[in-house]
């Protein structure tokens, strides 16, 4: 038996309130919300190109208000919407996260459960080789990553590209 600070009148609210949303976006603070009680299916590309006989990896930075990571560098990503399919999640990360930039078909690497500051996530976890220079972000080799990398995605980087 569970135990719940909601009465029966309240849960009976919140779900009206839950199902008056669509299916598809969900507003910022409710997706906080939710994400903290659920776990959330995302995508991730590790964007990465080969210098030297090196692997190098594309990060971003998130935005300086960013409620979980402020100022951390982190690869492309997004949480999956009922209304996506792999190929929707991986066309918005390529037109908004990467901005464009040139990669080859993303390969599919491994999924992994993980606890992030967000909340509970299933990601599956892809790599795309960079094609062209990126429009977005800089490499830094995958062996001296950068103190500001999130740091879940320094274990997923290492896995994801280590048979490259």
């Amino acid at each position: 038996m569970h135990t719940f600070n909601l009465d029966d009148d309240e849960v009976a609210q919140v779900s009206r309130l839950l199902n008056k949303l669509e299916p598809g976006f969900i507003p910022f603070d409710v997706l906080v919300a939710i994400a903290r009680l659920t776990t959330m299916s995302t995508i991730e590309i590790i964007p990465y190109r080969k210098r030297n006989g090196k692997v190098e990896v594309l990060m971003l930075p998130r935005d300086h208000d960013d409620i979980f990571w402020p100022d951390a560098l982190h690869t492309p990503g997004s949480i999956i919407r009922p209304t996506d399919t792999v190929e929707t999640v991986i066309a918005r990360i390529k037109e908004k996260e990467l901005s464009s930039t040139e990669i080859n078909d993303p390969v599919y690497v491994y999924s992994e459960v993980r606890k992030t500051e967000r909340g509970n996530e299933h990601a599956q976890v892809f790599v795309a080789e960079v094609t062209g220079e990126p429009k977005v972000g800089s490499f830094y080799p995958v062996g001296a990553l950068p103190l500001e990398t999130i740091a879940y995605q320094r274990v997923m980087i290492a896995r994801a590209v280590a048979d490259l």
